[in-house]
């Protein structure tokens, strides 16, 4: 997974080098994502969301530890570290009940890493935020 990133608005120098985190899982546990308008735009995100359904995800695991006799989750015991995160995209489609898009992962071993290859340059915001 590619997340796009800017440098430079501290300087308001109007040269802004865009640069790519790679985030790798070597555990996913959830991948799930709705995009009802990929065709028009699936590429603007408008929020990021950290820890949605975690609570829920690890109470699953307990209770798999306490039926199933050395139960290991490969999410939460024995791992470096976990990432949950939900990114709510702006491909809104007018008529759908739940016109937004989003991406959420959930995995554990998480390494990051900058890609300075083939770098855009110009000025867009990219909403990030946060919560």
């Amino acid at each position: 997974m590619n997340v796009v990133t800017r440098q430079g608005n501290e300087e308001n120098s109007g040269v802004w080098e865009w640069k790519k985190l790679k985030i790798r899982f070597g555990f996913i546990a959830v991948f799930d994502w709705n995009a009802p308008d990929l065709k028009n735009d699936c590429s603007t995100i408008l929020e990021v969301k950290y820890d949605e359904d975690l609570e829920k995800l690890y109470d699953l695991e307990e209770s798999n530890k306490r039926k199933y006799v050395n139960y290991l989750s490969p999410l939460f015991d024995e791992v470096e570290n976990y990432l949950c995160i939900s990114f709510y995209l702006s491909n809104f489609q007018e008529g759908i009940k739940d016109n937004f898009g989003y991406l959420k992962v959930i995995g554990s071993n998480v390494t990051l890493e900058w890609v300075n290859d083939n770098c855009l340059i110009g000025q867009i915001h990219i909403p990030f935020n946060r919560t």
